[in-house]
């Protein structure tokens, strides 16, 4: 959005703006080591909360962390896709 204002001494001053339109509120980021992580160090994450616009937005988070359930049996890639079509 781009605004002209013309002040009382008669000068003209242009802003351009950018509106962020969302249903959500807040972008929440994490900052995590790519590689492997120990779960000690879990114990405290560096979240940034921010807004549509980028700027900074306090907001009061509660992160759960829980262990994935591995399935009970091997799951592998099927070798032969095009046999089964074939069927």
């Amino acid at each position: 959005m781009i605004a002209d204002v013309t002040d009382i001494n008669g000068e003209t001053h242009s802003a351009e703006t950018t509106i962020h339109v969302s249903y959500k509120s807040l972008n929440l980021s994490i900052s995590l080591p790519e590689d492997n992580l120990p779960a000690d160090s879990l114990k405290y994450l560096s979240v940034r909360t921010e807004n549509l616009s980028g700027q900074f937005e306090a907001a009061k988070i509660n992160i759960n962390i829980y262990q994935l359930a591995s399935p009970m049996r091997l799951i592998r890639d099927r070798y032969c896709n095009n046999l089964i079509n074939l069927l």
